[in-house]
């Protein structure tokens, strides 16, 4: 028994080990390279390579972290290693938060209210909700969001605001969380959305949206599912910049962070919004769906996404 384990574990440290040898290689090929052969995650913002050197590359059967030292020797970024997963991030300028907190298809017998997270029948939804679904747009055509929300019961329209009533209001505005297709959406800009791209609406209405969106749903939710997003509400995630590999691990290229977010979520059962302004910024790289929640959020944030958690929601705060 003790002969067959220091075999397994010679032939396993054997496969962690990696071999380069190669006369000007850019800097992406050599993380690429070393990230095939360990078998590691990896992530980094598209920024973070962009001033990387071209450097004569030769080492033999080297573990994973001498490796990345030699491949970023006299680089402008730095590594860390988080559980199996390389982040790459800029040396100069680098700030972490490290505050984190670890904290529907419509039918015409059974509507589906869209919380932004599951669908649930109108029957056995257990909070206070109304239904917009594309039938009734295409009955009773609007020229504006604000007038189609109008028709709904319990729903104010008073100029460009709108307020929710039987919502519990615990923050100093009564303004609405919007959620369209699965991202916040500023609730002052709602008039921007062509009704006419709108499949289906679900206002919820009271306080028990809290339990998924936190203090952010208490003064009641709009879900806005587009004909864009998809007939059932799903997001509308970008195919071409991920792939799901033989191994179950999506790999992202150049993806921008909504789309890297959207994506990562939904592993978890999670909704995505973003406190200010969509962000900016793309990403590379390659990450498990088995990765422990609290540890993918602490790798995001290495990468430069500052989050925090918030019940069943993760908020992208810059």
């Amino acid at each position: 028994m003790l002969l067959l384990s220091i075999i397994f574990l010679y032939v396993g440290s054997q496969a962690q080990t990696i071999t380069l040898n190669k006369k000007r290689m850019s800097a992406e090929k050599v993380i690429a390279a070393i990230q095939e052969q360990s078998g590691y995650n990896l992530l980094y913002a598209s920024d973070v390579l962009q001033e990387g050197k071209k450097a004569d590359i030769s080492f033999d059967k080297l573990n994973i972290t001498q490796a990345l030292d030699a491949a970023i020797f006299n680089q402008p970024f730095v590594y860390e290693l988080i559980g199996k997963t390389i982040v790459l991030k800029s040396r100069v300028g680098n700030k972490q938060n490290k505050g984190l907190s670890n904290k529907g298809n419509d039918g015409k017998e059974e509507p589906m209210i869209n919380n932004g997270y599951t669908k649930t029948s109108k029957r056995q939804s257990t909070g206070s909700s109304s239904l917009i679904s594309r039938e009734d747009i295409e009955r009773n055509p609007a020229t504006s969001m604000l007038q189609l929300l109008s028709t709904l019961p319990g729903v104010m329209v008073s100029g460009n605001s709108i307020t929710i009533r039987g919502a519990t209001s615990i923050m100093s505005s009564t303004e609405p969380l919007v959620i369209v297709d699965g991202i916040s959406y500023p609730a002052s800009n709602i008039n921007s959305i062509d009704p006419n791209m709108v499949q289906n609406v679900s206002v919820l209405k009271d306080g028990a949206e809290t339990a998924i969106y936190g203090s952010r749903g208490g003064n009641g939710v709009i879900v806005i599912a587009t004909r864009q997003g998809g007939k059932s509400g799903q997001n509308n995630i970008d195919s071409g910049s991920i792939k799901v590999n033989n191994d179950g691990s999506v790999s992202f290229n150049n993806t921008h962070v909504t789309i890297l977010m959207k994506e990562i979520v939904k592993w978890y059962g999670l909704l995505v919004t973003f406190a200010d302004k969509t962000p900016v910024g793309n990403y590379y790289g390659r990450l498990s769906k088995d990765i422990p929640l609290s540890q993918m959020l602490y790798i995001l944030e290495t990468a430069g996404i500052r989050l925090k958690q918030d019940g069943k929601i993760i908020i992208v705060t810059g």
